[in-house]
């Protein structure tokens, strides 16, 4: 990744690559005087927690009288508030963690949805809040280092740093998940169990339970192989902590469901 690469237009080239439906050009923009405006709605779900004071609709000025600027600045501000709108529902998200079955409680969940839908708008909407993430994250190791990226000596303490940082570990994981690299078992869990709300009570506490003894074992999908399958098995059904067969059977029908 190119740290010195204006994050604007990072943001900007993702909207860029993957176009959205044809509409006209001058959309969102507004004249007043001279001077060209961007005019857009707040969403709905995110008017109260964005704002003191709510409204439907907000006006910026682009500060510019040149239609060609005003349609530039206008995607760089629209891929920025996309960003900003995404990453602001994910922390609402997050801070009602496990209130709701299905809603996305982390950033690994999100892009395994995103990657899952082949959508190209929802990947460039998830890019470039990832952009947004990771920045974010930057600078606020930056700070709390005391550390200047234009010194050699500074950006390899920076990666150490960034290395070690919980938040920094998440954002490598959920774009791992992006990627394809890995598919977490908390994620696929989650999904599945978020499809199965017409179960009893005792059979869903079962699936999920079948979930998190899997994940004590394995991180993602892509560890599990044939050898270590047959070994996890079995050390189900061994041990002080040994479950019966028809538990593990349960346990098992949960794992193919998903």
């Amino acid at each position: 990744m190119d740290m010195g690469l204006d994050h604007a237009t990072q943001i900007a080239t993702h909207y860029t690559d993957n176009p959205l439906p044809m509409r006209s050009k001058d959309h969102h923009l507004k004249l007043r005087g001279k001077t060209w405006y961007i005019r857009y709605d707040i969403p709905e779900d995110l008017r109260e927690t964005l704002q003191r004071n709510p409204v439907r609709t907000k006006e910026e000025s682009l500060k510019t009288r040149d239609k060609a600027t005003a349609r530039r600045l206008r995607d760089v501000r629209l891929a920025e508030l996309n960003a900003e709108w995404t990453k602001a529902r994910v922390s609402k998200r997050r801070r009602n963690r496990g209130a709701n079955v299905g809603e996305v409680t982390s950033l690994e969940q999100w892009a395994y949805r995103v990657r899952e839908s082949k959508d190209p708008y929802e990947e460039s909407n998830f890019e470039a809040a990832m952009d947004a993430t990771l920045t974010d994250i930057e600078y606020r190791v930056l700070r709390e280092q005391s550390l200047d990226k234009n010194f050699k000596e500074d950006l390899f303490l920076l990666q150490d740093a960034m290395h070690d940082d919980p938040e920094a570990q998440e954002y490598g994981r959920a774009m791992a998940v992006f990627r394809g690299d890995a598919t977490p078992i908390s994620v696929i869990g989650e999904e599945y169990l978020s499809t199965v709300g017409h179960l009893s009570e005792s059979t869903f506490f079962t699936r999920r339970k079948a979930f998190r003894v899997l994940e004590e074992a394995f991180d993602t999908v892509e560890e599990i192989d044939k050898r270590k399958a047959r070994l996890f098995l079995s050390g189900l059904m061994t041990g002080e902590n040994a479950r019966s067969r028809q538990t593990v059977g349960q346990y098992c029908q949960a794992w193919r469901g998903a």
